[in-house]
């Protein structure tokens, strides 16, 4: 999927909503991806805008092929262990997949989830807007209508205060004015090991031994899991004490040396890791 996103307007201005998503998923399974817009719009019973939403936010969670209605291998291992997306593992999953720097999600929302959501802080869906319209327009030379920042804010915070989206992560609650950001917890190990091999592969490539700092840089793989340097050194532990890596802290540099052959690997771990 590296070098393959979403576009900024890709969500018709609907949030992620995982029952729509989860059907989509499942016919996707029984037709062998083999769908077209009119037959999920028959078969799930969604609306036309909802048809086109939906299988985007499929793909920029990492469980659908670009370019169809396929189910790419985590796609297939969520749908097998958690039909209803409702576990923990899965709704970080889909989180990491629409905010890591390398794709498949949206650029904007790589951003704002790893630069503009401080703990105990205070949002304000306009400030959020205006933070995702200079980004773009820095970033991308793409300058947004007012409107079409606005809305790309309303569905990304929607998405994580909804309890159809992923509020379940408990990273933001509606508050006056806005929502209020929460101190949610650390991702499941499942989860941290299947992004963090993900991640390596995407961003550090073929590389078997790096240094710590590189996962705790801005923008990086601590940020996508709103990580501390603490809490990020007992992610890691927690990995090395199921032999997938081994941390070097004996002297500085510290690193981190993988263990795992291919994320392949990970992946038939991913609801076992706990």
């Amino acid at each position: 999927m590296k070098g393959q996103r979403l576009g900024t307007s890709f969500h018709e201005s609907f949030s992620l909503n995982r029952p729509a998503l989860a059907a989509i998923l499942s016919l996707s399974r029984d037709s062998n991806g083999r769908l077209t817009p009119g037959q999920i719009r028959a078969r799930a019973a969604l609306g036309s805008n909802y048809v086109k939403a939906m299988p985007r936010y499929a793909r920029g969670c990492g469980l659908m092929v670009f370019g169809g209605y396929g189910l790419t291998p985590l796609g297939e291992t969520v749908l097998k262990n958690d039909p209803g997306l409702n576990d923990a593992t899965t709704l970080w999953l889909l989180h990491y997949h629409l905010s890591a720097p390398q794709g498949p999600g949206p650029l904007f929302w790589h951003h704002v989830t790893t630069t503009c959501l401080p703990p105990s802080g205070q949002l304000e869906t306009q400030t959020i807007a205006e933070e995702i319209g200079r980004y773009l327009e820095l970033h991308k030379r793409t300058r947004l209508g007012e409107r079409t920042a606005r809305t790309a804010a309303t569905i990304l915070l929607g998405t994580y205060a909804k309890t159809d989206g992923l509020g379940g992560l408990n990273l933001l609650e509606p508050a006056a004015g806005g929502y209020r950001v929460l101190e949610t917890g650390v991702p499941p190990k499942g989860a941290a090991a299947y992004a963090l091999a993900d991640y390596w592969q995407s961003v550090l490539e073929d590389r078997v031994t790096i240094d710590l700092t590189e996962l705790a840089a801005p923008g990086g793989f601590a940020n996508l899991f709103f990580l501390s340097s603490s809490l990020l050194l007992d992610v890691l532990r927690g990995l090395q004490n199921d032999g997938l890596l081994e941390l070097q802290r004996a002297v500085p540099p510290y690193q981190a040396v993988r263990l795992w052959r291919n994320k392949a690997v990970l992946l038939e771990k991913l609801y076992a890791l706990r």
